[in-house]
């Protein structure tokens, strides 16, 4: 399994999608213009979600995924994955066709000397069984206006891609995207088209008569429908009626219907009938049991055939006259989609040719496909191929010169959607193309076909309430305990109850009098008068204890502040405090005495190895008051705080420091 991200190719150059505008014709040059105008308005008119989609496109050999978030201005393609499909047996091995034998040495044929190759069988009047690609009309339903379908043979279901799956959505999750939402596309072989004609009710005999006439042999034209007959709706009950016997049995549920051009004043429509065998519905329902997958949504089930359609309208703006042709060519088939206006005509889906083939024929089988079902002048070709896409281009506008022909990517690019580095690659267009019809919600040009499942379109729930014997066995167990902790908690209230009454049949000579609580009251104001008296002592003996490692905290921060003083030392004289020391200039000093609210004494200048040095004398005044811890106690506890004791007069006969002679530097 391929673990990488797709790459981005670089943006196809336009000379290669279009002619030059001097080989164009006028007709072309119209529509090319009509285009390029519906590019610029065809995002505008649509209402999209918000929440992210991861389409996803589910082949037989891989599985290609492009994350898709809507902007303001188009669609945003944030990833693309492809991631390789762990098949066990070839995915196509059971898909043979009844008639096809496989080659082996008793099948092959003895060698010819010669070879002879007849094309009818030499009459001149010609008719379906006589042309060479008689395979290719098998299923056109020439005679009756319906599609002759065979029945399909049974084959193996093709293996899960749970952890296809898985590993995107963890990728998903590792770029920031938790959970979005899942749509899928699924193709060939996983879905077949039936083509329904809707007989007129009550005239029988009218269409009697045309099936006669196409059994002589007569020319079928295409008429034109009429209002009445071809606009009424159908009730679905009526279209599964119509479906052909098969022996595969499809889910009726499931099974979608498009509606398609009527031919000969009958409607016409094309049944999408997912085969039992398709992985994507197993493949979700294996997901959604997957530990942190139950909340993923999954949006829906689209065919190919629908998103091609859908895409087609969304890039490209036609007239209601205007015949489309839409050319997607794989490495194992071809399908061919052809429009009138923007309603489906028919689809042909040809296991023949591939991209091995060469433009001109895959070109030639296209336009003999448009001879056969009587489309008229082509005006558009859409081309999605997985290799030589230019090449393709260059052959259809040779073949249609008068038609404007331009791949899907090109188309899709231009209705702004694209990647970092131009449009998306093939791989990954249907899957932006299903990620792109669940953004739209409103005007949306895709058809409203979803082939999920009911039971799959709802949320799974967070927690899983099925009920099995282990879910009651622990109910019980989980109602025994709750009745064994009722039974102790009633237990416990009728002991507190017994207690309680014991209590109530005390004497009331149990009780104490009211001398004796008295007594106690006063006992205890004694006891509190005495705590209090030994607080105050306590206090007026801390008054003034801490008073020197304040005046060193606040000296400390003052010097630093200033920055550039720095104290010598200091020693007390009564209740002052004289502090000398160094600074480098004289403002230090000034800002010093102004931080510790002190007076400046003496300033002595000296040169020290050339550099100003000023020598001061300051003196403060001490603090005395109570600790800081118990004044925060005092304050909790709303009691009043002592005043400080009155500071003794100093003693008599002291005398003042002799000012001190300003000393010269040696």
């Amino acid at each position: 399994m391929s673990e990488n991200v797709i790459p981005v190719p670089a943006e196809v150059p336009e000379s290669a999608e279009q002619p030059a505008a001097q080989d164009m014709t006028p007709a072309r040059k119209k529509r090319q213009a009509k285009s390029v105008v519906s590019h610029r308005r065809s995002t505008s008119k649509k209402k999209t979600g918000s929440a992210p989609v991861l389409g996803v496109h589910v082949t037989p050999q891989a599985v290609h995924a492009v994350l898709m978030r809507s902007t303001a201005t188009g669609f945003e393609p944030v990833r693309q994955f492809s991631r390789q499909r762990s098949l066990g047996e070839d995915p196509m091995g059971d898909f043979t066709p009844a008639g096809m034998e496989m080659a082996t040495p008793d099948a092959v044929p003895a060698a010819d000397d010669g070879v002879t190759i007849q094309f009818g069988d030499g009459n001149a009047s010609g008719g379906i069984d006589d042309l060479f690609l008689e395979s290719e009309f098998a299923g056109f339903g020439l005679d009756d206006g319906t599609l002759d379908v065979a029945g399909p043979m049974a084959r193996k279901a093709g293996s899960p891609i749970v952890f296809e799956l898985k590993d995107i959505l963890e990728e998903c999750r590792a770029a920031g995207f938790e959970r979005p939402g899942l749509a899928f596309a699924i193709g060939t072989p996983d879905v077949d088209y039936v083509e329904i004609t809707v007989p007129a009710e009550g005239d029988k005999k009218k269409a009697d008569a045309k099936k006669a006439d196409a059994k002589k042999g007569k020319k079928k034209t295409a008429a034109k429908a009429d209002p009445k007959a071809t606009n009424a709706p159908v009730r679905r009950e009526r279209l599964l009626s119509l479906l052909p016997k098969s022996d595969v049995v499809y889910d009726k549920e499931r099974i979608a219907f498009i509606p398609m051009t009527p031919r000969e004043h009958l409607r016409r429509y094309m049944a999408v009938l997912p085969r039992p065998e398709e992985p994507v519905v197993d493949s979700l329902q294996l997901l959604r049991e997957q530990q942190g997958m139950r909340r993923i949504a999954f949006r829906g089930i689209s065919a190919e055939v629908p998103v091609l359609i859908g895409m087609a309208r969304m890039a490209f703006q036609t007239d209601p006259h205007e015949n489309t042709a839409i050319v997607r060519v794989g490495n194992e088939d071809t399908l061919v989609i052809l429009l009138q206006g923007e309603q489906l005509h028919h689809c042909d889906h040809m296991r023949s040719v591939t991209t091995f083939d060469g433009p001109d024929t895959i070109c030639s089988r296209v336009l003999l496909q448009q001879d056969v079902q009587g489309v008229g002048t082509v005006h558009n070709v859409i081309v999605l191929s997985e290799e030589r896409e230019d090449e393709l281009v260059q052959g259809f506008a040779a073949f249609y010169p008068e038609a404007r022909v331009e791949t899907l990517r090109s188309g899709i690019a231009k209705a702004g959607v694209a990647g970092p580095y131009g449009p998306l690659p093939t791989a990954s267009m249907e899957a932006a193309g299903i990620a792109l019809k669940t953004l739209i919600r409103k005007d949306s040009p895709f058809e409203d076909v979803n082939l999920l499942p009911k039971q799959l379109r709802k949320r799974g729930k967070a927690v899983d309430l099925s009920f099995s014997w282990h879910t009651l066995v622990v109910t019980v167990l989980l109602f025994m305990t709750v009745l064994f902790f009722m039974g102790l908690y009633l237990k416990q209230q009728g002991d507190i109850a017994e207690a309680e009454q014991r209590l109530a049949e005390y004497p009331p000579q149990a009780m104490m009098s009211g001398t004796e609580l008295q007594y106690r009251i006063d006992s205890l104001r004694l006891a509190q008068q005495r705590i209090m008296t030994s607080l105050s002592v306590l206090d007026s003996l801390l008054i003034g204890t801490d008073r020197w490692s304040q005046t060193l905290a606040r000296a400390n921060t003052a010097a630093a502040g200033v920055g550039g003083a720095w104290v010598e030392s200091w020693e007390p004289d009564g209740n002052d405090l004289v502090v000398t020391g160094f600074a480098t200039a004289r403002d230090h000093i000034v800002q010093l005495g102004t931080r510790l609210n002190a007076s400046i004494e003496e300033i002595t200048f000296q040169e020290i190895r050339e550099y100003p040095v000023y020598s001061y004398r300051l003196r403060l005044a001490l603090p005395s008051d109570l600790p800081a811890t118990v004044r925060y106690l005092r304050e909790q506890a709303g009691e009043a705080l002592p005043e400080p004791p009155v500071e003794p007069e100093p003693l008599a006969g002291t005398v003042a420091l002799d000012e001190a002679e300003p000393a010269v530097a040696q």
